[in-house]
């Protein structure tokens, strides 16, 4: 680091040990700049691949709906858990009183 501050002259700027210094930092840009490209692409596909398991996880979604004859959305689905759900509760309008505790010995 103190040695790319004072590399500020023309002397040093044309010495070899100058052009080194510039050279290696260049160097280092374009090798961090092939590394972050790389980087970026791999991040855009795997994006890619993310995108296209959703598009066929919801047309397998679909196709299922439609041989089972369901309709194929939000509201659907929605009123088939509330549905599911109220089949399974038992105690929903009753009112819980009187709690009968053992000791299992």
């Amino acid at each position: 680091m103190y040695r790319s501050l004072k590399n500020s002259g023309l002397r040093e700027l044309f010495s070899p040990h100058g052009v080194y210094i510039v050279t290696m930092n260049i160097f280092n840009q374009i090798i961090r700049g092939i590394l972050f490209f790389v980087l970026a692409i791999f991040g855009m596909a795997m994006a890619i691949v993310f995108m296209v398991s959703t598009a066929i996880a919801i047309g397998i979604l679909y196709v299922v709906a439609r041989v089972k004859g369901r309709p194929f959305g939000v509201k659907a689905y929605w009123a088939d858990r509330r549905r599911a759900s109220e089949t399974n509760n038992v105690f929903k309008n009753k009112d819980v009183t009187d709690i009968e505790m053992r000791e299992i010995p």
